[in-house]
């Protein structure tokens, strides 16, 4: 395919430069351990891939919750972080989708977050990071976080302490569905060089999923580009811990124990064959 023709290029172009590819991987709307999440975490855990998984902590039940809780407690590649409060959309006529309108006060905004986070304290490896429903950032979104030592995961740009997921296989509109592999290896080949040209060795990129969302193409896409990527020598991806470092704040939550704030080029312990 010569979408993996091109991406090639871009590739031996970095390794010309003596210079790697830093990825991540988040997927969003996570509420309960149901197939396609299993189906999520086989695949992330055959691959030894690390994982951040966006868990909405306001609307699944306890029961629910605590069942998603049990079913992370096997695989170690997979972090959490919190998905917004209910994952509701509040947005006014005329304005994008959010569950924080940057209409709201950052004290409201952190009050609602801090409100629902206690519901996640039972997952593990919960990380000081959240990522608001439709990626809505805004000025009040990141003082409030701020306020409470959370990193921020949305959109296109960085916030404080945080990285951005861009890779999306989906379109959203009418309703999600795969937009086609030639699609993603364009977005990933351009985002490439991009950071190449402007000198951005080190800025991560992110691929982002939904599992719930996905068709039987998007699986398909998934299950054979992933692989190829995992075993790709000149590419490293980077465990969530390492891109989202404590914030130097009171309110930030604690890290697992022992540290975990690495750049690892496989996964997080080795598992895999030295490159």
């Amino acid at each position: 395919m010569i979408g993996w023709w091109r991406l090639e290029r871009e590739l031996a172009r970095w390794a010309r430069a003596g210079r790697r590819p830093r990825l991540w991987w988040r997927d969003d709307d996570a509420e309960a351990a149901g197939p396609a999440l299993h189906r999520l975490l086989a695949l992330a855990g055959r691959l030894r891939l690390p994982l951040l998984l966006a868990v909405i902590p306001g609307r699944a039940p306890a029961a629910e919750l605590a069942g998603l809780a049990a079913c992370l407690a096997a695989h170690p590649q997979a972090f959490v972080a919190q998905h917004g409060v209910c994952h509701a959309n509040h947005r006014r006529p005329g304005e994008p989708d959010a569950e924080h309108p940057s209409w709201q006060p950052a004290a409201a905004i952190a009050a609602a977050i801090a409100g629902a986070r206690p519901r996640l304290a039972g997952m593990p490896r919960l990380l000081p990071v959240y990522v608001p429903p439709w990626n809505a950032a805004h000025p009040a979104l990141r003082q409030a976080l701020a306020g409470l030592g959370l990193a921020l995961s949305a959109g296109g740009a960085a916030g404080p302490g945080g990285a951005p997921a861009e890779l999306d296989p989906l379109r959203w509109r009418p309703q999600p569905r795969f937009r086609g592999a030639g699609a993603c290896l364009g977005r990933m080949r351009r985002a490439l060089r991009q950071r190449r040209r402007a000198g951005e060795w080190d800025r991560p990129l992110g691929l982002l999923t939904h599992h719930l969302a996905h068709d039987a193409a998007c699986w398909a896409f998934l299950e054979a580009a992933l692989p190829r990527l995992a075993a790709d020598p000149r590419l490293d991806w980077i465990a969530p811990p390492a891109l989202f470092p404590p914030l130097d704040h009171p309110g930030s939550d604690a890290y697992p124990s022992p540290p975990m704030a690495m750049a690892i080029p496989r996964d997080l312990s080795g598992q895999l064959a030295a490159r």
